[in-house]
């Protein structure tokens, strides 16, 4: 099977071409704005800003060997600037990178023999619904805003032009891969291997479901030859507090861990305080058992972070 991923440089897109590269042809593109990693085992990642139309068609031209056209081809997007904070920061960056980016993709790539998009969207889309029966789109960020927006935008492209779409709205994501992520557990396990102490905000009552980059990766490739669209939660199905992650840290690391707890400070509320999602949809459809414990994860974190 013929696969694009944008943003193969990254933590989420690294680890896919690592292991999709194994049964598909992958074709991976990145504009190294992250970090560089120009090879993936035995796939190159081809430098390009994926919201340029033209260096898209010229990147795609050097890595497929001819004529941009593909009988069946699937394009995973991961091409994006990460998180709440960074997107607060630049917002139009964000909404050239977020969303434009997808719009190029999409553009360039439907003549091209483009079938099918799995994206990976983001529980901030939810806002602070999580209690509600049935969460809903009311996002509290610019991060959260863009991930409803290409939501949006891959639909129409579904109704328009039949481009099937797969989309996880995907918790926090953890674990080894071959691009560093500054999320909560990898910094924590980054400190805690630094001798470093670890900042906790207010009581660190806050709460998250986490899951480990191996269970994530395992859903995508199942989702490569899934023929129908579809948007669902993707994540462990189990919630830990921040403290929780500390005191695991602590638990298993080979040195002393000291926790720092700070007051936290108002400055409006970009992110909801408890995240519990259902993941019924994901289980049911896939199938889907996590592998990884949060335990297991932390230990492996603690070896080292990159893989």
């Amino acid at each position: 099977m013929d696969v694009i991923i944008t943003g193969a440089a990254g933590f989420i897109g690294s680890k896919l071409t690592q292991l999709l590269a194994r049964d598909h042809n992958i074709i991976a593109l990145d504009d190294f704005s992250g970090g560089t990693i120009e090879r993936i085992g035995g796939t190159r990642v081809h430098q390009c800003d994926v919201t340029d139309p033209d260096q898209l068609k010229s990147a795609l031209r050097v890595a497929h060997e001819g004529a941009l056209a593909w009988d069946g081809l699937t394009l995973v997007h991961c091409a994006a600037i990460p998180g709440v904070v960074k997107c607060e920061e630049s917002p139009a960056l964000a909404v050239r990178n977020n969303l434009m980016s997808l719009k190029t993709c999409l553009s360039v790539l439907r003549p091209a023999g483009l079938k099918k998009v799995i994206f990976p969207s983001s529980i901030a889309v939810y806002g602070d619904t999580f209690a509600d029966p049935i969460p809903r789109t009311l996002p509290l960020n610019w991060y959260g805003v863009l991930k409803v927006a290409c939501e949006k935008l891959l639909h129409a492209e579904w109704l328009a032009k039949k481009v099937k779409y797969h989309i996880l709205r995907q918790t926090n994501v953890y674990g080894r891969s071959l691009a560093v992520k500054d999320s909560l557990i990898n910094r924590f396990c980054r400190m805690a291997r630094d001798g470093q102490a670890l900042t906790v905000m207010g009581k660190g009552d806050a709460t998250r479901d986490f899951i480990h980059i191996q269970d994530l990766c395992w859903v995508y490739r199942r989702l490569l030859t899934y023929d129908e669209c579809l948007t669902m939660n993707v994540g462990s199905g189990r919630c830990a507090s921040v403290m929780d992650v500390a005191d695991k840290v602590g638990l298993h690391s080979p040195k002393t861990v000291r926790v720092v707890t700070k007051r936290k400070r108002l400055a409006g509320k970009r992110e909801p305080k408890h995240v519990k999602v259902d993941i019924g949809k994901l289980t049911r459809l896939l199938d889907f058992r996590p592998q990884w414990t949060l335990d297991e994860g932390i230990k492996d974190l603690l070896e080292g972070e990159l893989a």
